[in-house]
């Protein structure tokens, strides 16, 4: 089994994802610049807890090689999509040290958890699993929706979607995929495709709560 393999089983999700209003109107420029700076916000906490899990499959991996990978992948990560977030919360004049304190969305509380329990409760090929579709499907969206772009006058939108056409961003992604083609097996070929269909449904919660900026509230 092989990656090709995971993607056969979820395109359908995947498609869905691509398809959300919310990257269809990002990309073209027509998404509410309220609905744009609700997701950053909640995305800014997500990429938090993501780093998080990334330390746990870190200690987990038993290949030095795996390990040392994934070590290089944090740093990248740290440095391309998290900076760049940095830098548009500091250009929109929004203080990171607060986001702490905002209100989440179900999907990004659910999400988060899914992904350290995953890691931390079951076996390391599983949680790359969990963990791959949110770098992946950041790169398909881009990769079919880049064309928009061309038309698109919203600086601040254009800067969000240059994150993923960077090497370093594809590289991080080659470099996850090729570790969990390296830990791939038939005999959780089940549960592993599962893991990985359920984060894609995730990041598709994320997209719709922040669409209809959707607050967890009683």
């Amino acid at each position: 089994m092989d990656f090709s393999h995971i993607k056969d089983h979820t395109k359908k999700e995947l498609e869905k994802l691509i398809n959300h209003p919310f990257m269809e109107e990002l990309y073209t420029g027509e998404l509410s610049f309220e609905k744009f700076v609700f997701f950053l916000k909640q995305d800014f906490h997500y990429l938090e807890q993501s780093m998080k899990n990334m330390g746990i499959l870190i200690a987990k991996a038993e290949d030095l090689t795996a390990r040392r990978m994934l070590i290089n992948i944090l740093y990248n990560e740290s440095e391309i999509e998290f900076k760049n977030y940095l830098n548009l919360l500091d250009f929109l004049n929004i203080d990171s040290s607060k986001l702490k304190s905002i209100d989440l969305t179900r999907a990004n509380i659910a999400y988060s958890n899914y992904l350290i329990s995953q890691s931390a409760q079951k076996s390391f090929v599983v949680g790359i699993a969990a963990l791959l579709p949110c770098y992946y499907s950041y790169l398909e969206i881009y990769q079919y929706h880049k064309d928009k772009l061309k038309n698109n006058e919203n600086e601040i939108y254009l800067k969000w979607a240059s994150t993923y056409n960077e090497a370093k961003y594809k590289k991080l992604v080659e470099d996850l995929i090729c570790i969990f083609e390296l830990y791939l097996n038939s005999e959780k070929e089940e549960e592993i495709t599962q893991t990985y269909k359920n984060s894609l449904k995730f990041e598709y919660e994320f997209l719709e709560d922040a669409y209809y900026r959707k607050i967890w509230r009683l």
